[in-house]
């Protein structure tokens, strides 16, 4: 695992970018107890541009699961709709506004380092999910939900719709 240094987590790179070079895809770099993974983006079928703070989903190929560290913020394109629902579809929350084809770093572990779209549920100590009705939202996990996978825990409740940085500790993995 690489270390960042001096780097900007919400830098957006690109594919005709000498920087890309920089980092290779699906690595896991780590920052003040934070780790990220550097991803491709895609905007998928809705052609959904990626919000910062907002959650990012593995893209499927529709046949022999998902594009190894490509994701998007299309739930739908997701996996057919349904990879949103398998362990480890979350590729972590984005730390720039993307567009398709970009590269750059979600987040992963450790402390949220950007604020958050939330459902205007979240109370302290809540685990958290996806919300499967909003493109890269999140809410309280409910227990009669399907098994969705837990992606972090709220150190604080949230306030209009809104984690604040700092305020969730993400719980994605590597």
């Amino acid at each position: 695992m690489s270390r960042l240094k001096n780097q900007d987590l919400e830098k957006i790179y690109t594919y005709a970018s000498s920087e890309l070079v920089d980092f290779q895809l699906g690595e896991v770099v780590e920052v003040d107890q934070r780790k990220y993974r550097f991803v491709k983006y895609n905007s998928g079928a809705g052609d959904v541009d990626a919000v910062a703070g907002q959650v990012g989903y593995y893209v499927s190929d529709g046949t022999t699961g998902k594009v190894p560290y490509e994701c998007t913020m299309d739930a739908d394109s997701a996996a057919a709709g349904t990879a949103i629902t398998c362990l480890k579809a979350i590729a972590g929350f984005f730390m720039a506004a993307f567009t398709d084809g970009d590269y750059g770093f979600v987040q992963i572990t450790g402390r949220s380092k950007i604020a958050a779209l939330t459902d205007e549920n979240v109370a302290v100590n809540s685990r958290l999910m996806i919300d499967e009705a909003t493109d890269g939202r999140i809410m309280p996990f409910a227990d009669a939900a399907p098994p969705l996978q837990v992606i972090g825990v709220a150190l604080a409740a949230d306030t209009v719709a809104v984690l604040a940085a700092g305020d969730m500790l993400i719980t994605i993995g590597e």
